[in-house]
C-alpha cells in the first residue's frame, strides 16, 4: 500500500511538473511571439532590388533607402509602392541621385495617394535641385491631406528665392501639418527667400513645431532678424538654427 501511495505521488508529482513546464513553455513562446511583432513595426529595405522583391506587407512603416543608385528606374519603383498605399509613415533616403532627379516628379506624384500618410520623411541633399523640382514639391504636399508631420532634407542643392517660394506656399495648404523640420543649408537663400519662408510659416494655422537650418546661404544678418520676428509673432514654438 505504502508502494503504491509512493507511486501516485511520484506520478501527480511529474504530472504537476508537466502542466508548469507547458504553461512556462507557452508563456515564453507568446513572449517570443509578441517580441517577434514588437521587431517588425518598420520594414527598412536598402536597395532597388530588395524593393522590388519585396512582397506585401501589413506594417504601417516603411524606410526605403535609395541613395546614390545609379541605375534607378523610377517606374518601377512607383508601381511596388502603389501596393503599399496603406503606408503611415513613408522614409525615402534619396540623396546623391542628381543623375534622375528630373523623373522625381514621377515618385512625387504618387503621395498624394497614400490617404493614411501621417508622417513624411524625404531626404534629397546633394542633388543640384532648383526650381522645378520645389514647384513640384510645391504642388504635390497638399496633396497629403492627413499629414501631421514633414520632414524635408534639401542641404547642398541650388534653392534659391524663387525655389523656396514655390516649396513654402504650399506649407499653409497642408490642413493638419503640426510639425515641420526643415533643412535648408548650403543653398543660395537671400533675404527675400527667407521673408517668403516666414510668411508661409506664419500664415499656417496648424504648424506647432518648427525646426529649420539655414546654414551657409546668401541672406545678411538683418535678413535672419527679420525672419526670426515673423515667427515670433505667430506663436509657435520655433527651433532656428543658421
Amino acid at each position: 500500500m505504502n508502494e503504491i501511495n509512493f507511486y501516485l505521488c511520484l506520478f501527480f508529482i511529474f504530472k504537476n511538473l508537466q502542466i508548469i513546464s507547458q504553461n512556462q513553455n507557452n508563456q515564453s513562446f507568446k513572449k517570443s511571439k509578441l517580441k517577434q511583432k514588437q521587431s517588425i513595426k518598420f520594414m527598412k529595405l536598402d536597395s532597388l532590388q530588395e524593393i522590388l522583391q519585396s512582397g506585401s506587407f501589413e506594417e504601417d512603416n516603411l524606410q526605403l533607402n535609395l541613395s546614390q543608385i545609379k541605375d534607378l528606374n523610377i517606374n518601377s519603383l512607383v508601381s511596388k509602392l502603389l501596393e503599399f498605399l496603406h503606408l503611415q509613415n513613408l522614409t525615402v533616403d534619396l540623396k546623391c541621385n542628381s543623375n534622375w532627379i528630373d523623373e522625381l516628379n514621377i515618385f512625387l506624384n504618387i503621395l498624394p495617394q497614400f490617404n493614411n500618410l501621417l508622417f513624411l520623411n524625404i531626404d534629397l541633399s546633394n542633388n543640384k535641385i532648383s526650381q522645378k523640382l520645389c514647384k513640384d514639391l510645391g504642388v504635390t504636399l497638399p496633396g497629403c491631406k492627413n499629414l501631421i508631420c514633414l520632414n524635408l532634407n534639401l542641404s547642398n542643392n541650388s534653392i534659391c528665392c524663387q525655389s523656396i517660394s514655390y516649396l513654402a506656399v504650399s506649407f499653409p495648404q497642408i490642413k493638419y501639418l503640426k510639425e515641420i523640420y526643415l533643412n535648408l543649408s548650403y543653398n543660395l537663400i537671400d533675404d527675400q527667400g527667407l521673408i517668403h519662408l516666414g510668411n508661409s510659416l506664419r500664415k499656417s494655422r496648424s504648424i506647432i513645431i518648427s525646426k529649420i537650418f539655414l546654414w551657409v546661404n546668401e541672406n545678411s544678418a538683418d535678413g535672419y532678424k527679420l525672419f526670426l520676428n515673423q515667427l515670433k509673432k505667430s506663436q509657435k514654438l520655433v527651433k532656428y538654427k543658421n
